[in-house]
């Protein structure tokens, strides 16, 4: 009876055993279900998410190549056997951080530093040779590309090939009396004569500081009524016939330096009156040899902040550098479109190849009022050193060079 019982009682609990398996097999099988369900909900999520993050990602690098970079290197750059020719990475590409850039100048000669392209003329490379500027992110990613094209030319000035060689410079306070006059006077041999009724013989000029190309054009002085040397009485405006007729010159070449006064967001203004000045010119003159210099850069924030403490540059206080830059390197970009393929104008290459960096005198501060620790600043925001107006002068010199040896 015992026994009966005793096996009555486990076949109970291996019934019960197996109905609580049953249930707990089931309950298992749903939850796998359920499990798969969310897995695949979220795989499902995932893989949409994933669509548009790469979406949106993709629409902000396309932004950033298509707004933000640009880049304008002159169709031609110049350099005279002897000399160095410089051209900055800082002139030539603007709406960036550089540090977060990787620039390669692709030519056959000279170098490509990190932060420019330099090359040193020689009489064994004189020539023309193709060179590109290549702008890379640091994925290696090429961004964009440049072309230009490197004139070597002789010194036709220096070696006697030219017995004397004459220039007018109609310009502003970049050619009043300033150092590049007596340099590239010098660097001839003293076979180039500035021509003007300003300044010493020699090293003279028509360059009014403060005079913007507007100015220049309709006969007027920097912010004045009265005339300047072009100016015909009866007409009240800019004549180059008069001129010549007035002081006798008959110059071989005529250089526009002006564009520095008179910055605008748009630089048609001034490319237009800078054009009406030259083409005036040519059309009373039309042996005569064009240069067109394109403006300098001007230094960083710090070189105006220090300037506007000179009384002399008071109204240049609250001037803004990155804006203005900006505004110098349209005026130059437009100039360049404005006069390729005029064979009687050639353009020179300032805005490139000018050292904005260290082109400038210096002043040194301490870093804060209660430090010994000085640090060097740029004393001016527009006007060279007498070495930044020397570079200037090589640009300048070696493309005078290039139109004697072109000898049109």
């Amino acid at each position: 009876m015992k026994k009966r019982i005793l096996s009555l009682l486990l076949a109970l609990i291996i019934a019960s055993a197996c109905v609580v398996e049953a249930w707990m097999i089931r309950a298992l099988r749903v939850d796998n279900e359920q499990l798969k369900e969310q897995v695949s909900i979220l795989e499902k999520q995932s893989t949409e998410m994933q669509a548009q993050l790469e979406d949106t990602s993709n629409a902000l690098v396309g932004k950033l190549t298509e707004v933000k970079v640009h880049a304008f290197v002159p169709k031609d750059l110049y350099v005279a056997q002897g000399l160095t020719l410089e051209v900055y990475n800082n002139t030539v590409i603007s709406g960036v951080n550089l540090d977060n850039y990787d620039v390669y100048w692709d030519c056959q000669i000279g170098d490509c530093m990190s932060d420019k392209f330099h090359v040193y003329a020689t009489e064994e490379n004189v020539g023309d040779y193709p060179l590109t500027m290549h702008l890379f992110d640091l994925s290696e990613n090429e961004i964009l590309t440049v072309s230009s094209t490197l004139h070597v030319v002789q010194d036709m000035l220096a070696n006697g090939s030219e017995e004397e060689v004459t220039m007018v410079t109609i310009g502003d306070s970049l050619s009043a009396g300033t150092h590049w006059l007596e340099y590239t006077r010098q660097k001839s041999g003293e076979r180039l004569t500035h021509l003007g009724t300003m300044g010493e013989e020699g090293v003279a000029y028509e360059a009014i500081p403060g005079i913007t190309p507007a100015e220049m054009l309709t006969g007027t002085s920097a912010g004045l009524d009265s005339p300047n040397s072009f100016t015909n009485p009866a007409t009240g405006s800019f004549d180059w016939a008069y001129y010549k007729e007035q002081t006798g010159y008959e110059p071989k070449f005529v250089q526009v330096f002006l564009g520095t006064n008179g910055l605008a967001q748009d630089p048609a203004n001034s490319v237009s009156d800078i054009s009406n000045i030259v083409e005036q010119i040519h059309s009373v003159d039309p042996d005569v040899r064009i240069l067109v210099t394109e403006p300098i850069f001007c230094s960083y924030q710090d070189g105006f902040a220090m300037m506007q403490n000179n009384p002399k540059y008071v109204g240049f206080h609250g001037t803004w550098a990155l804006g203005r830059a900006h505004m110098i390197g349209a005026l130059a970009e437009a100039l360049d479109k404005e006069f390729r393929g005029k064979p009687y104008v050639t353009l020179i290459p300032a805005s490139v190849s000018f050292d904005r960096v260290n082109g400038f005198e210096g002043v040194e501060l301490a870093v804060n009022p209660h430090s010994d620790i000085g640090v060097m600043y740029p004393s001016q925001g527009v006007h060279p050193s007498d070495d930044g107006y020397d570079q200037i002068g090589d640009v300048i010199y070696s493309v005078l060079c290039y139109r004697l040896a072109k000898g049109d």
